[in-house]
């Protein structure tokens, strides 16, 4: 070990240094934080190393001139025992390796000393990150902070953007996509996989498809959402595993595919219910569902109960499919509610839609009370209408719309 050595120590985490000065067993190391401030530590001789610096890693060099010359390591010459190093503007110097300093691994933390000499990276470097910064900055902003959205190797359309904002967005993830065939449900569902293991990287995903997609599934989140960069956190499982699944099993997220194929259980026979029953149970203690399913509601409602039980028990019971046609025979008339009350709409359109608003929801006395209210504002010319016109709205969408976590594309 001689003189300017540049050496790491077993002995700490601070980086590469430089030897100062030999002793008998020891030697005294100095360690460059920046050009203006260094720190020295004795160490055993028997606890360092030497190292020898790979191309393009930062040095500093104390120049005849009497300034720091910054540039980057190209080569270690073996026959000269020098450094060949690249400085800005295409301008190379020789240094022995005594004469060249490296950063340590102590974090900067006060940067105006080295930015008064001069200390920081060059420009070129600078204009060289600030485009791709630049970029990063851009796509972050699009993506609303969901790196699940832009670390995907997808190509993403609006409406499945607004899919997983819609998803993500929300503390309670549990939703039925009912895209139409060929719009990208498994697209939405695997950008929302990805999210959830970004954000707990613990956190446990179980996939159940019919057998004969199992090996598709597992080849679009590996290709396109990186599945095992999160070893056993994915499992991509036939129908049949499900009764395999411990009671104990602490599922974060379960996703079900062609989810219309268990919801038909619930109506089977005595077989067929107790395997429907199975797959509630994962459902009702999943943190997180997502249920994939491209049939359309109508002459379908025995089955679209089924798969809303899965995500709300509570408000859908399955002995209440009479309830249930019913809500899906208003809802073309709540729809056309919907569209009329908007702020800032005439006044003879929101009167005239009243009427019909008190007939459908007689017993919503919240909401009579509010069409009340919303009349005499518009009488008065009151500046509370667009309040109440909002509040209606809100009642109605969230009480009578057929499902609010049920979210659905269709082609124009």
């Amino acid at each position: 070990m001689e003189f300017g050595s540049l050496v790491r120590s077993h002995k700490n985490n601070l980086g590469i240094g430089k030897v100062t000065e030999v002793l008998a067993f020891e030697a005294e190391v100095e360690y460059f934080c920046s050009v203006g401030q260094r720190i020295t530590k004795t160490l055993p001789l028997n606890s360092l190393y030497q190292v020898k610096l790979q191309r393009q890693t930062r040095c500093y060099v104390w120049s005849d001139e009497d300034t720091w010359l910054i540039g980057r390591i190209f080569a270690w010459d073996e026959e000269e025992l020098l450094y060949q190093i690249d400085l800005p503007e295409r301008r190379t110097h020789l240094a022995m390796e005594a004469e060249v300093y490296v950063r340590c691994d102590i974090p900067i933390t006060e940067p105006s000393e080295i930015l008064a000499m001069k200390g920081q990276e060059t420009p070129y470097f600078h204009d060289k990150r600030l485009a791709f910064v630049q970029c990063m900055i851009a796509q972050r902003a699009v993506s609303r902070g969901m790196t699940g959205l832009i670390s995907a190797n997808i190509e993403l359309y609006p409406h499945q953007v607004e899919v997983v904002r819609r998803v993500l967005e929300d503390p309670v993830q549990r939703y039925l996509l009912a895209d139409e065939v060929g719009l990208g449900k498994t697209i939405e569902a695997g950008v929302i996989i990805r999210q959830y293991l970004l954000d707990e990287p613990q956190g446990l995903v179980v996939v159940l498809v019919p057998e004969h997609l199992v090996s598709q599934w597992r080849l679009e989140l590996e290709s396109k959402f990186y599945a095992s960069h999160f070893p056993d956190q994915v499992k991509v499982w036939g129908y049949a595993e499900a009764s395999r699944i411990k009671a104990s099993a602490n599922i974060g997220m379960l996703l079900i595919d062609e989810a219309h194929n268990i919801a038909a259980l619930a109506t089977g026979d005595a077989d067929q219910q107790k395997s429907f029953a199975v797959y509630k149970r994962l459902a009702h203690k999943s943190d997180r569902l997502l249920l994939l399913s491209a049939t359309p509601v109508l002459h379908h409602e025995q089955d679209f109960l089924a798969m809303l039980h899965l995500l709300d028990p509570v408000t859908y019971q399955l002995d209440d499919l009479a309830g249930f046609r019913t809500r899906i025979e208003n809802r073309s008339t709540i729809g056309r509610i919907l569209l009329s009350f908007k702020e800032g709409a005439e006044a003879f359109v929101l009167t005239s839609n009243l009427q019909q608003l008190r007939q459908l929801f007689t017993e919503d006395r919240y909401l009579l009370e509010l069409a009340e209210k919303l009349e005499t504002a518009l009488k008065t010319e009151s500046t509370d209408s667009d309040q109440l016109v909002r509040a209606i709205r809100t009642q109605i969408s969230d009480t009578y719309r057929l499902h609010r976590r049920m979210l659905r594309n269709r082609r124009d």
